[in-house]
């Protein structure tokens, strides 16, 4: 089964939530989570983010930035960028412990789901 992980930027600052229990359980990562059966993985970054946080975004192919090999769970995690979003931040209290806005500079000093750490790394411009 694929992954998802939408990276939602908002000027020089990233949306970034913290895992409230499992294997990660106080690792940050984007919003993410697992394709259902017959969705494309843009249908599942929308679907995700609306579920985890509340925002609305819109996903297209051209906003995906790379796709990455296994990790725990998944056999393929897509990688997509957006800035455009609406609505307010609620979160998904069972999945979510924390949620933040946070410059690159912020997202490197935390501790970081393993994939995430590597995307940030290979895929976001330096500062």
């Amino acid at each position: 089964m694929d992954g998802v992980v939408v990276v939602i930027r908002d000027g020089d600052e990233y949306l970034m939530i913290q895992d409230a229990s499992g294997k990660f359980k106080g690792s940050w990562s984007p919003v993410h989570g697992s394709l259902e059966e017959g969705e494309t993985p843009e249908e599942a970054g929308i679907r995700e983010v609306q579920e985890e946080v509340n925002l609305k975004v819109e996903l297209s192919p051209g906003d995906k930035i790379t796709t990455t090999t296994a990790d725990y769970k998944t056999d393929n995690l897509h990688w997509y960028l957006t800035e455009g979003y609406s609505g307010d931040i609620q979160v998904e209290e069972r999945e979510i412990s924390d949620h933040e806005w946070m410059s690159l500079n912020q997202i490197e000093q935390k501790e970081l789901l393993p994939q995430a750490e590597n995307f940030f790394q290979d895929y976001m411009p330096q500062r």
